[in-house]
């Protein structure tokens, strides 16, 4: 990180558009930038329609 003001925030979202209603909320403090860096690489899987519904469940709750 280089610059003035600079915050480094971890966020762990659940979607794209989760990750959308955080960057609106920190935005109040200034304009957020984003980087996405996995941990890990990737496994190949397959996301079913029960992960979705779950995740629509804790997004929602």
């Amino acid at each position: 990180m280089a610059g003035n003001d600079q915050v480094l925030v971890k966020v762990a979202a659940t979607a794209i558009d989760h990750l959308d209603r955080v960057l609106d909320q920190l935005a109040v403090y200034g304009q957020p930038s984003t980087s996405i860096t996995f941990s890990q690489p990737l496994k190949q899987h397959v996301v079913t329609n029960e992960m979705l519904e779950q995740e629509k469940k804790e997004v929602n709750a």
